[in-house]
């Protein structure tokens, strides 16, 4: 992704650092990491082993949904995994998509992992998706449900059924998509003009 899109350097802002993986890569390549991750034993084995490469990272514990970055501007931001699909509903991803980029210099770019529908067309799944539209009409139900939204591990998630809908919302919420490649469940963003 880095050589795709020539970053070559600056400040990179890796949301969902955990143990260094996404950080440590760019480090080695020059690049200022800011890794950033709610787990702090994640953080720990990530800066031991940062500093085992004498590597100069840092990591900060923190929601990734309130970036504590201030005033400070970053140049890429890498989110990894599917924490993009965690966020409840498209307006809120929406929202925090366009607080994003209070964060980051004119010409930076996002790097945003989300998650793909894979069995959208199951009768199984026609009949989740026809319950919970019955649902939501009951009172104080979830409203913004979509189809693609689930629960895993006590934890919600949304999956994209396509390329379209994920181009719509991120096209709505403000953002250029430089590049999508669905089957990775990966897309570049930016705001340029």
């Amino acid at each position: 992704m880095l050589a795709c899109h020539k970053m070559t350097s600056g400040t990179i802002l890796v949301l969902g650092a955990g143990v260094g993986r996404e950080s440590i890569a760019p480090a080695q390549r020059g690049f200022l990491v800011v890794g950033l991750d709610i787990n702090r034993e994640s953080l720990c084995v990530g800066s031991q082993q940062a500093m085992a490469k004498s590597l100069r990272l840092l990591f900060a514990q923190a929601d990734f949904l309130a970036i504590p970055i201030g005033l400070t501007r970053v140049d890429f931001v890498f989110m990894s995994g599917i924490m993009y699909s965690s966020i409840p509903g498209r307006q809120q991803r929406q929202a925090w998509l366009r607080s994003l980029r209070t964060c980051m210099n004119e010409q930076g770019l996002v790097v945003l992992n989300f998650l793909t529908a894979r069995e959208m067309e199951t009768r199984t799944h026609r009949f989740i998706h026809r319950l919970n539209c019955w649902l939501t009409r009951l009172p104080e139900a979830n409203q913004s449900y979509q189809l693609g939204d689930t629960c895993s591990q006590s934890h919600f998630l949304h999956a994209f059924v396509d390329e379209a809908e994920i181009r719509s919302e991120l096209h709505d919420a403000g953002a250029t998509v430089d590049q999508l490649r669905w089957h990775e469940g990966c897309a570049v963003l930016s705001w340029r003009s």
